[in-house]
């Protein structure tokens, strides 16, 4: 195993890096031309839905420190399939996120995605009660022979009672933090929000909510022994690395990597040159440095 090598759920993953869900990840075209960059581990679908949407125009625009998005699906379940095909010739771990209205939707979504290839199924879920999120794990866990990521924001109440009941419920890993929002950005000099859609609402990502992204990984980390998925406003090495420290099994970015081509080789580059200042041999080593005498044992 390499340095830089990491297994999830017995999934290997070459880098530990990933790209989230969002546009650079819409279709197998887009996948296939993240994937090609250096220093990507594995691939997150754009949340795939059953039926297409037309996108809010526009979905997606820059504020301070981030972006603000609108999420939507333009394609849907069958044209994706198709698509998936296409995404497979990267070669890397691709998990397919996905999202239905009900549970048994959503169960039937990743049926058919492990059926196409995926290596993991995530499924984000909103901030609701415990009994209906429990029930949507349990269903969808119940279709599927492949781990199961759940990705969630920081606003979970409870969230030691959370992860256990979600872990019990059959979640093989953990993925946070979604994008934060509602949100808003408007233009003074029309007199409107700037994003499309009925009230110009949509999600916060970017470098502004990575404290947020930090504390909530810590918390996870600190009450399970699942697998984490962290992610939110990583932008560099040292993002990664505090990401790492705070409890990250694998990084998840999306932002940076819109703007910045090069974003995953200089982060995996970074990290390399970090640990061998450092003395650490393994990238497991960091993962939770910063956290582990505050870890729940048992």
């Amino acid at each position: 195993m390499s340095k830089l090598q990491v297994e999830v759920a017995g999934v290997n993953f070459r880098y530990p890096t990933v790209i989230s869900a969002g546009p650079l990840t819409k279709d197998g075209k887009s996948i296939l031309a993240i994937a090609s960059q250096r220093g990507v581990g594995g691939v997150v679908t754009k949340t795939i839905y059953p039926e297409p949407a037309e996108a809010p125009k526009p979905s997606i625009i820059k504020v301070n420190h981030g972006l603000l998005n609108i999420d939507w699906s333009d394609i849907g379940r069958e044209r994706w399939l198709q698509e998936f095909e296409i995404a497979k010739k990267c070669n890397l771990p691709i998990i397919a996120s996905v999202k239905g209205k009900t549970p048994k939707e959503t169960s039937e979504l990743a049926k058919s995605f492990q059926d196409a290839g995926a290596s993991m199924i995530e499924v984000p879920v909103p901030s609701a009660s415990l009994p209906s999120l429990v029930r949507l794990i349990k269903t969808v866990k119940k279709r599927i022979g492949i781990p199961l990521v759940v990705k969630f924001g920081p606003n979970l109440l409870d969230l030691p009672i959370f992860l256990r009941k979600f872990q019990q419920a059959g979640a093989d890993a953990f993925s946070c933090i979604n994008t934060i929002g509602p949100a808003l950005a408007i233009d003074i000099e029309l007199g409107k929000p700037l994003l499309g859609g009925e009230y110009g609402f949509g999600y916060l990502s970017g470098p502004a909510i990575k404290p947020v992204a930090l504390a909530c990984v810590a918390k996870v980390y600190m009450n399970t022994d699942c697998p984490i998925f962290g992610g939110g406003g990583i932008a560099s090495g040292k993002d990664a690395i505090e990401m790492l420290m705070a409890g990250a099994t694998l990084i998840s970015l999306h932002t940076a990597a819109i703007s910045n081509r090069n974003i995953f080789g200089n982060i995996v580059d970074e990290i390399l040159t970090f640990m061998h200042r450092k003395g650490f041999t393994e990238i497991r080593e960091l993962t939770g440095l910063a956290f582990r005498q505050h870890k729940r044992r048992g």
